[in-house]
């Protein structure tokens, strides 16, 4: 549930961007309509969505994978710290990777791309092996698509024709 750039909340979507960085990010931050809206918040369904690599809580060889969500988009002061998921431990890396149509490629940039969002994401997560400090060497590949792309309103002049 990508919610297409260039919204009022929405954001961009960039891999390299150090605008919106927070410590141990390993992923883009991710603009999605997935929050549950409930009675008592005071916010709708966009959140930010960011995936961390941060130090292991039992000290292991790998790091702990951690999903990092900010749902008050638009503060009025200073921005709440994003809530913390833990999601996997025992990671050595975490690669995001995207489909333009014809090929993967390890960037994304929905300010310069002339289509907002890639058709695919490619995630592909490295892990430990538990007891040791070696590379398992399968790393675990998730490939989500993307169905919604960014449309406009502009129509064309068609030219030519008989009058």
């Amino acid at each position: 549930n990508l919610v297409v750039p260039g919204g009022a909340i929405s954001g961009v979507l960039q891999s390299t961007s150090s605008s919106n960085m927070v410590a141990g990010q390993a992923s883009p931050a991710f603009y999605t309509a997935t929050g549950l809206i409930d009675e008592i918040s005071p916010w709708a369904e966009v959140q930010r969505v960011s995936y961390l690599l941060v130090e292991s809580t039992n000290r292991s060889g790998g790091r702990d994978l951690v999903r990092a969500v900010t749902r008050n988009l638009l503060p009025s002061m200073v921005e709440d710290p994003p809530t913390q998921q833990w999601l996997l431990g025992d990671v050595q890396g975490l690669a995001f990777l995207f489909y333009d149509g014809m090929q993967w490629r390890d960037s994304w940039d929905s300010t310069t791309e002339q289509t907002k969002l890639p058709t695919a994401i490619k995630v592909q997560i490295a892990r430990v092996s538990e007891g040791t400090s070696r590379l398992l060497h399968a790393p675990i590949e998730l490939v989500v698509p993307v169905p919604v792309q960014a449309r406009t309103n502009q129509t064309q002049q068609a030219s030519g024709g008989a009058q």
